[in-house]
């Protein structure tokens, strides 16, 4: 991607882990290098997001001798205009006051997962608020994003869109098997069935609730010994027992503060999140040779982290994505981390519902539809907001994103995507009233 002062706001669009960090970081270096100022990465609202950067912060200085340092908002007591750095923080209206505070000048912006920013309602939550205001001191700000859609349906600053294109050895969603679960009482005993025969890496994507996911691991570690299960959520990663389990973790420290709860009959152990990483966990579980395990997980699953080994060495195999029903497409398509860039040539595998399926097909075509000829281009947002305003929704309040994105209609004149308006086949055009 070209980056240029002469759009001050850009979007990069990409699939779902096809390289779109690697474009952050480059991002920072010519922020950080080409324009000497420092540049603040708003990462979605987990700490573990900032473990992942850091990491790949380090990985890029080592491949390619560009320095970016970098520091954590919450750590940060004064901030130096001479010194470019990376600033980072998660994704809250606390943490990007925190830095406003430091009165920063001459600062770049980058938001990964930007569609974050944009909430269901019509009217803005406290975080686009104080997002609104930091892209207004920023001098330049990039927005990083799978799912670009509720930005082009809401941002009026936006200058110019980008496609990351997908790199040759990239699995995406056309790629996995796909396999349809049946409508039982445990449907994911299926795919387990099948995830014995096979063997590798597992994730299990199903319970928001963090008590769920543990009552989950629990029942599945003694229907199925041999594999061992793994609880990762904002807690940390607790380990399930496994004959294997005792030699594993003489390799990693221990939470000595953890204390299992009543209901966790099976003897789990947390693994101190601040010593060990997932990264390094996942790199552990290779060396010993270990052929099935399963990290079971929710909204931690959803967004930016990868479930890969430190040297990349060891990565998912299968996924299981049982969603609830008032999830967004959107954070559908955001769950597939079984997608991504691999060395080898692996078999994935992916067990939904057959509904859950179609959600992730239509959003597919519509991501093709509006993103096959993105480029360094104009839009019209402001008049792509306001004709989408003008649709009325269920529940008045409520932004539909489904129901937009059926009637959006762009013609491609060239290389270029321009706007047309609203379908005929759209419902009667009212003003949305903001209550």
């Amino acid at each position: 991607m070209n980056f240029t002062m002469q759009h001050r706001y850009q979007l990069l669009v990409g699939h779902v882990q096809c390289g779109k960090t690697k474009a952050i970081l480059d991002y920072c270096k010519w922020a950080i290098h080409g324009n000497r100022s420092s540049v603040l990465v708003v990462l979605q609202n987990s700490k573990a997001d900032i473990v992942q950067l850091q990491m790949r912060i380090e990985q890029y200085t080592a491949a390619s001798q560009v320095e970016l340092p970098n520091r954590i908002v919450t750590e940060v007591g004064d901030y130096d205009p001479d010194e470019p750095k990376v600033y980072i923080a998660i994704g809250n209206s606390s943490q990007i006051k925190k830095f406003l505070l430091l009165e920063p000048t001459n600062f770049q912006l980058c938001i990964d997962e930007a569609d974050m920013c944009v909430k269901s309602c019509n009217a803005s939550s406290k975080l686009e608020a104080t997002m609104i205001r930091l892209k207004n001191m920023a001098s330049h700000t990039l927005g990083v994003t799978a799912t670009c859609l509720p930005i082009l349906f809401h941002e009026k600053q936006l200058n110019s869109v980008s496609l990351v294109a997908n790199p040759p050895n990239y699995y995406g969603y056309e790629m996995v098997q796909k396999i349809r679960l049946p409508l039982v009482e445990h449907p994911e005993d299926t795919a387990y069935d099948q995830f014995i025969e096979d063997g590798g890496l597992m994730l299990h994507v199903e319970h928001s609730a963090k008590y769920k996911q543990r009552g989950a691991a629990r029942a599945l570690c003694a229907k199925y010994p041999e594999v061992m299960f793994i609880v990762f959520n904002g807690d940390g990663l607790l380990v399930y027992p496994h004959p294997a389990r005792k030699r594993l973790l003489k390799r990693v420290e221990l939470d000595t503060d953890f204390k299992p709860k009543a209901e966790d009959k099976a003897d789990p152990v947390m693994i101190c999140k601040d010593r060990c990483t997932l990264y390094l966990l996942l790199q552990t579980i290779k060396n010993h040779g270990i052929k099935h395990v399963s990290i079971v997980s929710g909204r931690m699953a959803s967004r930016g982290i990868s479930f890969v080994s430190e040297q990349y060495d060891y990565h998912l195999t299968h996924q299981i994505l049982l969603c609830s029903k008032t999830k967004h497409a959107e954070g559908i398509v955001q769950s597939l981390r079984l997608l991504g860039i691999y060395r080898d040539k692996p078999r994935l595998k992916l067990y939904a519902m057959r509904s859950t399926f179609g959600i992730i097909d239509t959003t597919y075509l519509a991501f093709d539809k509006y993103t096959q000829a993105l480029g360094n281009k104009a839009w019209d947002m402001a008049r792509i907001a306001d004709e989408v305003k003008k649709i009325k929704v269920p529940a008045i309040k409520r932004f539909s994103r489904p129901l937009v994105m059926k009637y959006l209609e762009f013609s491609v004149d060239k290389a270029d995507m321009n706007f047309k308006g609203i379908s005929a086949q759209a419902p009667p055009v009212e003003e949305v009233i903001n209550n």
